[in-house]
């Protein structure tokens, strides 16, 4: 049984050691005004501007109010003007698992993905507050998965989001795996002696 064990050991460290890549791709923006932050989504209102960023950190220095202003002269700091953004792309993974997702702004922000073919909410950080936000798991499959990201910003303080994906630490899942092995050891010994009675 130790040999079996190894074994399992060797073979979840190697699984769980192979690079595995996570980016966001294809990222469009489109800023609105006004804005209004419903509980469950954002109702934007007149398109103002589109651009195409490389990333979405934007105005937030991971908690420390900055401020993002996409279209100067409407969405300047603290002018109590109300605007949103609509933020689609894709989170492109090569491997099929659970990932890791942080979703920070100032104010209110939610994310949007497709299940079984339906939009579904998977992020929810609506509201007016500071910078604030939570990182949640979810499962991607192999290749681009869409996403709608809506940010509101209620025209007072801050502003700003961020979303950032990241592949869990290795260390992380093999310590799973391996808190696992005397329970499987176990059931195995259970499985023979149930055969051979």
């Amino acid at each position: 049984m130790k040999k079996f064990q190894i074994a399992i050991v060797a073979l979840a460290f190697a699984a769980f050691q192979v690079d595995v890549a996570l980016e966001i791709s294809s990222i469009n923006i489109n800023i609105y005004t006004p804005a209004t932050d419903t509980g469950r989504n954002m109702f934007l209102g007149s398109l103002i501007d589109s651009f195409s960023p490389p990333d979405i950190h934007f105005g937030l220095d991971m908690g420390n109010d900055l401020c993002w202003n996409p279209v100067p002269g409407v969405t300047d700091h603290d002018n109590g003007v109300t605007w949103g953004a609509d933020i689609t792309g894709f989170l492109t993974a090569d491997t099929a698992g659970t990932y890791d997702i942080t979703l920070l702004s100032d104010d209110g922000s939610y994310v949007f993905m497709s299940v079984k073919g339906a939009p579904n909410m998977v992020i929810n950080n609506g509201g007016d507050h500071g910078a604030q936000g939570p990182t949640v798991v979810i499962f991607l499959n192999v290749g681009n998965n869409p996403f709608e990201l809506q940010y509101g910003e209620n025209g007072v303080g801050g502003s700003g989001v961020w979303l950032t994906p990241q592949v869990p630490e290795p260390t992380t899942m093999l310590a799973g795996a391996l808190l696992l092995l005397p329970f499987g050891a176990s059931a195995l010994r259970r499985l023979r002696k149930n055969r051979a009675a």
